[in-house]
């Protein structure tokens, strides 16, 4: 199990630098590419099918080439006018700027932030929440926030999101920390601490996996100081993952705010 994970991750590490530098000379063919590999799929030996490793949409149906729309959101909003899409979350470039920084979106999201992701899921997916995952056994879950959703689902995990300025859900990059209890979200898209382990058998081939999740926050003066470790099978997508993750941000007012409030109420649900 180690053996496998650790060669996945090997091998994922060495599709960076190619998806860096062959992403731009993939990117003319993106529209040609999807309409081949819809009928004929990923793997294969024409150019288009080759094209398509570079990208999400393939995979991921009703995604775009710049991601979702709360991808970079506010930069999406400052220079594109229009919109299309199901969820209306595509950008569509005008003008010769426009259509420059469509692809500076599409590098950032495709290239950078998930490279080569149909090619990794179509190589070492094994099957995640999506494609019907039911998590069996956990053998330690510890959330700092102690109510019962957290321990009774094991996919509801320690991780970090954030809030842009008007408080939309950003995911897992943004400017405000999103707190259990902020804007009303579903606790299961809100930043937890914690430490959680858990095992489970995957869809494809019913192999056993693992999953380690650590998530903490340090208040050092007007710094705070995020932490968060990912090491194993994703529920998620299925397949390996590494994430380290170490963030240096000075409060503003709100931020301290936020802070603040969300060490009173788990305090307060703490104790009850």
């Amino acid at each position: 199990m180690y053996f496998k994970y650790i060669t996945i991750l090997i091998l994922k590490l060495l599709m960076f630098p190619v998806s860096v530098v062959l992403f731009p000379l993939a990117y003319p063919f993106r529209k040609k590419a999807y309409k081949y590999t819809e009928i004929h799929g990923l793997i294969g030996f024409h150019p288009l099918q080759w094209c398509s490793w570079f990208f999400t949409k393939y995979c991921n149906e009703g995604d775009w080439y710049t991601g979702p729309f709360w991808y970079m959101r506010e930069f999406k909003i400052k220079h594109f006018d229009i919109f299309s899409g199901v969820n209306n979350d595509d950008p569509i470039p005008q003008t010769f700027k426009q259509r420059l920084l469509y692809f500076y979106l599409a590098y950032r999201w495709g290239a950078l932030r998930n490279y080569m992701w149909n090619l990794n899921r179509e190589l070492f997916k094994e099957g995640g929440i999506w494609d019907g995952l039911e998590i069996k056994t956990i053998n330690v879950i510890k959330h700092k926030l102690k109510i019962e959703p957290l321990r009774v689902s094991p996919i509801v995990t320690p991780q970090l999101k954030y809030t842009n300025i008007d408080g939309t859900s950003v995911g897992n990059k943004g400017k405000y920390i999103l707190y259990p209890g902020n804007y009303n979200y579903p606790i299961q898209i809100c930043t937890l601490e914690g430490i959680h382990f858990g095992k489970f058998k995957t869809v494809r081939k019913n192999k056993n996996r693992f999953n380690f999740r650590y998530v903490t926050l340090k208040k050092i003066g007007r710094l705070l100081v995020q932490i968060e470790i990912f090491q194993g099978w994703s529920y998620y997508a299925g397949w390996p993952e590494y994430r380290f993750k170490l963030k240096f941000n000075r409060m503003n007012e709100k931020a301290l705010g936020d802070y603040l409030e969300y060490q009173a109420r788990l305090n307060l649900i703490n104790l009850k």
